[in-house]
């Protein structure tokens, strides 16, 4: 399966973490969107109504998946959203972007159809 990034040109980095630049350099990137891919296969053969991916950081995943589902929602906690809203004009991708944790989504139980979570688990810390 061939992965869609967006152009070089239209996305930015969002912060330190943000492995960006490792998705677009020669050899590296065939395990970027290797798991990608896998992600993509998990997600099965049928189109799905509602999507969300927490932690979409630069928001290099929201082009594969819009072409995914019916409706494309995204949340991170960086206060970059303003660059991946670029990048999404400047792709002509529509998704709905909030500031958000994942401990406290602003989403109703069960109100979506799938959820993608990418490089998400490192940065979780146990709350007590």
């Amino acid at each position: 399966m061939k992965v869609i990034l967006p152009k070089k040109t239209n996305i930015k980095e969002t912060g330190a973490a943000d492995p960006l630049k490792f998705y677009y350099l020669p050899i590296v990137r065939s395990f970027y969107l290797s798991r990608f891919s896998d992600a993509i296969r998990l997600l099965g053969k049928e189109r799905i109504d509602r999507l969300l991916e927490v932690g979409c950081g630069s928001g290099i995943f929201l082009c594969e998946l819009a072409k995914h589902c019916n409706s494309l929602f995204a949340c991170d906690i960086h206060a970059h959203l303003d660059l991946v809203t670029k990048m999404l004009q400047d792709e002509s991708v529509n998704a709905t972007l909030v500031k958000s944790s994942a401990y406290s989504l602003p989403y109703a139980a069960e109100s979506m159809d799938a959820i993608v979570c990418m490089s998400v688990l490192e940065h979780i810390t146990c709350l007590e």
